[in-house]
């Protein structure tokens, strides 16, 4: 998972074309990206991550996806998945429960 989209906050926000451009530069195959994003973004309408969610692996896989970038890609969604879950617990232990702790 690329840090610059991390930082780009809910998986909502962030574009499927700039996490394939981060991911193929990851793993050595920049000149990869604008085919997959064409396969991927335009030709069947995935814009935000959160979208990805809702395609099996083995779809991608038809759509000639490399199967270690498949991998990469579920292993972004559990990442932003994960930090999605913690920073909504850090919310409510800080604005939950620590008041109620401190009186």
């Amino acid at each position: 998972w690329c840090p610059a989209l991390a930082e780009a906050g809910m998986a909502s926000e962030v574009k499927v074309s700039e996490m394939l451009h981060c991911l193929c530069e990851s793993l050595g195959h920049k000149e990869s990206a604008p085919m997959l994003v064409k396969k991927i973004c335009t030709e069947h309408w995935l814009n935000k991550v959160d979208d990805l969610r809702y395609v099996p692996r083995t779809r991608l896989e038809k759509w000639g996806v490399p199967l270690r970038l498949v991998h990469e890609i579920y292993d972004s969604l559990d990442d932003i998945e994960a930090e999605a879950t913690l920073n909504g617990f850090s919310g409510f232990f800080n604005y939950t429960l620590r008041p109620a702790l401190a009186e």
